[in-house]
């Protein structure tokens, strides 16, 4: 019992339960406020999903996280399988094919792919570090995650592969890279996404990326969601709204934020900045306790996935970026968003 404590970081785990308990209620008062989309079901699968999330994040603090390595590889090769599974007999919902349907449950396999493509960059520079100078290191760095991401992106799931990117581009800038060589793999971003604008992305993409920059241009279609995200932050006030309320699609997902804003106001969004602050913060401060390389490199793929999806969620609720379909970590619905940021907490206890 003793060990247990020991391996838990108490303050972070408080601040994660705060923001979760900011997530439940926040659903529970859209479900008493009759939202449609939050049924009585919706709030169990989310009450199942956080509890399943902390006994696993407190399992997995009692690994000895140099185990780690001797996972990474099979880890790897599961994950693909089940991207390439989910592609070939996986039955779209709502234009993508990313989830695994069972028993009610949904279990998305791009959300563990994150994990995943931290461990397996954590072990790579923990082996190369001294070699971060060499573009070669970089490039070769970019194989598993391409990988991943071209197979999470077919789906098509634009979020998800994006924050896989982010991952990866912001393990080689805190590992070493060069100025020089991050300037030749902006160009080179520069000609992918060129590309991609003009032979991969969809209509719909596309007019997400042009509403995006001007909502007007179609205010009941692709630009429906951003007007409405946009009037529903607005709508909270300094302590929430508590008469008419502004309906939002997918309002317990991907624009839990702009429900946030209703219902606890602009009071109720400091104190989660706050609290968003000390989680990141804590962090940071392990990071800075960390001697090897290997923890290390963890902890920076993780405050950069966490930091990566709450700023572009935030960022598309208050329409400064497009929308993607990005979850909010430990406050959107979801069980393998919830579960896999858990479990990223989980990693994070074993280490310290």
């Amino acid at each position: 019992m003793n060990r247990i404590i020991s391996k838990i970081d108490y303050i972070l785990l408080g601040i994660v339960l705060l923001i979760v308990g900011m997530s439940l209620t926040t659903l529970i008062a859209f479900y008493f406020r009759d939202i449609g989309a939050v049924s009585q079901n919706l709030l169990i699968k989310h009450i199942i999903s956080i509890i399943l999330g902390l006994i696993l994040a407190i399992s997995i603090a009692q690994f000895d996280y140099r185990i780690f390595p001797t996972i990474i590889r099979p880890s790897f090769f599961i994950i693909i399988g089940l991207l390439v599974i989910l592609l070939i007999f996986g039955s779209p919902i709502k234009g993508a094919t990313s989830w695994f349907s069972i028993g009610g449950f949904s279990f998305q396999p791009a959300e563990f792919a994150k994990i995943i493509v931290i461990l397996v960059m954590a072990q790579y520079f923990s082996r190369y570090y001294r070699k971060m100078y060499n573009l070669g290191t970089i490039i070769i760095s970019a194989i598993p995650v391409g990988i991943l991401i071209m197979l999470i992106f077919v789906q098509p799931d634009f979020g998800s592969a994006s924050i896989i990117f982010l991952i990866w581009l912001g393990m080689i800038v805190f590992g070493g890279i060069q100025i020089i060589h991050l300037a030749i793999l902006g160009g080179g971003m520069g000609l992918v996404g060129a590309s991609l604008w003009v032979w991969i992305l969809r209509d719909y993409q596309k007019q997400r990326i042009l509403t995006f920059l001007n909502p007007s241009l179609d205010p009941l279609g692709s630009g429906y969601n951003t007007i409405q995200v946009l009037k529903s932050v607005s709508e909270g006030n300094m302590f929430g709204n508590s008469g008419s309320y502004i309906i939002v699609p997918e309002i317990q997902t991907d624009f839990i934020f702009s429900g946030l804003a209703q219902q606890w106001g602009f009071l109720g969004i400091c104190i989660y900045s706050i609290l968003l602050c000390a989680l990141f913060m804590r962090i940071i401060y392990h990071i800075t306790q960390m001697r090897d390389i290997f923890a290390k490199m963890i902890l920076l793929g993780i405050i950069v996935s966490l930091f990566s999806q709450t700023f572009i969620n935030i960022g598309m609720n208050i329409g400064i970026l497009p929308i993607t379909g990005i979850t909010l970590p430990f406050m959107s619905y979801g069980g393998s968003s919830m579960i896999s940021s858990w479990i990223m907490i989980g990693l994070i206890f074993s280490i310290i």
